[in-house]
């Protein structure tokens, strides 16, 4: 899956790399972190161009010892604690260190990744090779192979489909992601960041080439994934493309109103000229149906309407950040 390339931002030379994650009470896998960065930018010779940059959400653990400790254990990682003074959550987090790294960043390339081992952190060499073949284009990454519970791979494959019918985007994109330093102070200075760190660059229309990557289990062996949460990334995934969606559900709510008028008119002609022809009880199935089929549509619609006032609301919150 890809896009055509637009943009020609050269890069003929070993620039900086930069590694963009944010942690919260992860104390205890923390070390785990620091070395599997270190021995896979060691084994790739990236160690020299890293700069690692985490954002600790405000942890109420050892967290922020325990990455002081290992940025003593390893002098040659050049790594930039960031501490916020509350909790913004994941998404608000990276927005907030990529901000913060943004006017740095451009004259390097930027990795982004989460830290709880999920991520397949073995292949971040692999996001820099792509980026220095094609420096035109950002590297999304798409989780396949979901190890998570039944219900939750229901509802993913669920959303999937309403994301795909709603924004007419084909890409649910994860942290994961390789971006060329020229295209962060465009990404970096989107209002929606905030809301979700790796959506704004498929709005922005940024160009990108997609790779697949299955999700490795945590390093604490246990997955936080529950349905709440994916209900609620898959509603400000939505909410992101709110135009696009108010259009379509627009679009079907209008549609099932003409179907159904149109319908009423045909029934209503048999039922005059040659009622023998209509079952018992097909039109009041039909009517139903259709009933049901547009009220629903309209529900979505007045959802989506409400959530597009917040979301503007949101917006002006992530401009004034």
């Amino acid at each position: 899956m890809e896009r055509e390339a637009n943009l020609d931002v050269p890069m003929s030379e070993p620039v900086p790399v930069f590694l963009l994650t944010a942690i919260r009470n992860e104390g205890r896998l923390v070390e785990r972190l620091f070395t599997e960065i270190h021995g896979v930018l060691s084994a790739s010779g990236l160690l020299s161009r890293a700069r690692m940059v985490i954002v600790d959400d405000q942890s109420i653990d050892e967290t922020p010892n325990v990455i002081r400790e290992c940025i003593a254990r390893h002098p040659d990682l050049s790594v930039e604690l960031i501490t916020l003074a509350s909790n913004r959550g994941n998404q608000s987090a990276m927005a907030h260190g990529l901000r913060s790294i943004a006017s740095r960043a451009r004259h390097g390339v930027l990795l982004t990744f989460d830290a709880d081992g999920e991520d397949d952190l073995t292949r971040l060499p692999e996001l820099v090779e792509m980026l220095e073949r094609d420096p035109s284009r950002m590297v999304f990454v798409y989780r396949e192979g979901r190890k998570d519970g039944l219900l939750v791979k229901v509802f993913y494959v669920v959303y999937k489909l309403i994301y795909r019918l709603l924004t007419g985007q084909r890409l649910i994109p994860c942290n994961l992601m390789a971006v060329p330093g020229a295209m962060i102070p465009a990404i970096a200075a989107s209002p929606l960041l905030p809301l979700h760190f790796s959506y704004p660059p498929l709005r922005l229309g940024i160009p990108y080439q997609a790779l697949p990557m299955a999700r490795r289990e945590r390093y604490s062996g246990r997955s936080t994934q529950n349905i709440g949460m994916l209900i609620q990334h898959a509603l400000i995934g939505l909410t992101i493309f709110y135009e696009q969606v108010v259009a379509r559900v627009m679009l079907l709510t209008g549609g099932v109103v003409v179907l159904t008028s149109l319908l009423a008119l045909f029934i209503f002609l048999v039922r005059l000229l040659a009622p023998q022809l209509l079952p018992v009880g097909l039109p009041t199935l039909v009517f139903l149906f259709l009933f049901g089929f547009g009220f629903i549509s309209v529900v979505l619609l007045v959802v989506f309407c409400l959530a597009t006032s917040l979301f503007k609301l949101l917006i002006e919150q992530g401009r004034r950040e």
